[in-house]
């Protein structure tokens, strides 16, 4: 899950392009059962929609 965190760190710095990759990374690794988690957070973050705040 390291690259979950590096996602956000990147979104922290406005970089979206590589909080993508990062999530991407995250989601080929992740098992079956954890892709439900890591695919809408990939869809928002291509939508430049920061993860990192709640609502």
């Amino acid at each position: 899950m390291v690259h979950e965190g590096t996602a956000r760190i990147y979104l922290a710095q406005g970089d979206f392009e590589n909080a993508v990759k990062e999530m991407k990374i995250s989601l080929a690794g992740a098992p079956d059962n954890w892709q439900i988690f890591f695919e809408p957070l990939v869809k928002k973050l291509v939508a430049k929609e920061d993860i990192n705040q709640t609502n």
